[in-house]
């Protein structure tokens, strides 16, 4: 969940998992959404969109709040406890 929300990097640092090696490096949705904020997608469909997709005002403000429920995400998730995380990263590279 982490590494979805943060990044791959990010995720091992908070997560205290030394040597930890991965080539692609993945998630980062906060970064993405702060990125894209304000930015309309474009869009091909025959449907009437909702405002936040036609409105770029509207898209930031719908962005930063899905930012805002994800950083609240992350504060939830990091204060599992540290020897709880561990123990599941050993058994997924044991």
């Amino acid at each position: 969940l982490l590494e979805h929300l943060l990044g791959t990097t990010e995720a091992a640092k908070r997560s205290n998992i030394v040597g930890f090696r991965k080539t692609t490096q993945t998630g980062n949705v906060i970064d993405r959404l702060a990125e894209v904020a304000g930015k309309l997608p474009k869009s091909n469909l025959n449907i009437d969109l909702p405002d936040w997709l036609c409105d770029a005002e509207k898209h930031h403000a719908a962005c930063k709040n899905e930012i805002k429920i994800y950083q609240k995400i992350v504060k939830l998730t990091t204060s599992i406890s540290v020897g709880r995380e561990a123990r599941k990263a050993h058994l997924l590279t044991a």
